[in-house]
């Protein structure tokens, strides 16, 4: 391209403001760059640093809101283990009532939290959306229908945060606490259960 003739198009004003923006590129490329590499590292240090204690003995199950009772603490198996260990929070899980409850308590925004659809997907099950659940105390959850090898199970899930917000969706419930709308902890509910 002939820059010459661009110059001359745009006479002697245009010229001059067109130089002056080229000469401030640089500059306005370091300042996208550091703001982006400032936002990646804040998220990458909430993804992938430890919180620190993930430790789940001494926690007291009696103050998270979704705990009931008469729930029975199973084991986390070897698999369960091995991901609680990078978790940042505490992964419990129970039985009670013919159910499977996987209880999880998030400290910060992390995409280590994902719908249980995903993990079944991951283990071989085809996996069919339902329509929301209302349960008896009027709160809404996320559910779906599991299958494999002749198995089916239904599986529901929500969110409920320390300072009352509640979710289904976890993508949603991720960025709005990223960007401050909720705070923390929150307590990840997943309930399995046979289908009949």
């Amino acid at each position: 391209m002939d820059t010459d003739r661009i110059f001359e198009d745009l006479g002697r004003e245009g010229t001059m403001a067109l130089r002056r923006s080229r000469r401030l590129l640089p500059t306005f490329r370091v300042v996208v760059l550091v703001v982006c590499l400032g936002f990646l590292a804040d998220v990458w240090s909430r993804d992938w640093v430890s919180s620190g204690n993930l430790d789940a003995s001494g926690v007291d199950l009696e103050e998270w809101p979704v705990f009931q009772r008469d729930w029975i603490e199973i084991p986390l198996g070897e698999k369960e283990g091995v991901f609680a260990a990078g978790f940042p929070g505490v992964v419990k899980q129970f039985e009670g009532d013919g159910e499977r409850i996987v209880l999880r308590k998030v400290d910060r925004p992390t995409r280590k939290l994902h719908p249980a659809a995903d993990c079944f997907r991951a283990m071989g099950y085809a996996v069919s959306p339902e329509p929301a659940y209302l349960d008896g105390e009027g709160k809404l959850w996320r559910r779906s229908t599991v299958e494999r090898d002749g198995v089916s199970l239904g599986v529901r899930e929500r969110i409920v945060g320390s300072d009352g917000a509640e979710w289904m969706d976890v993508s949603r419930w991720y960025w709005e606490c990223l960007f401050g709308e909720s705070k923390g902890p929150w307590f990840a509910v997943t309930v399995v259960c046979l289908e009949v």
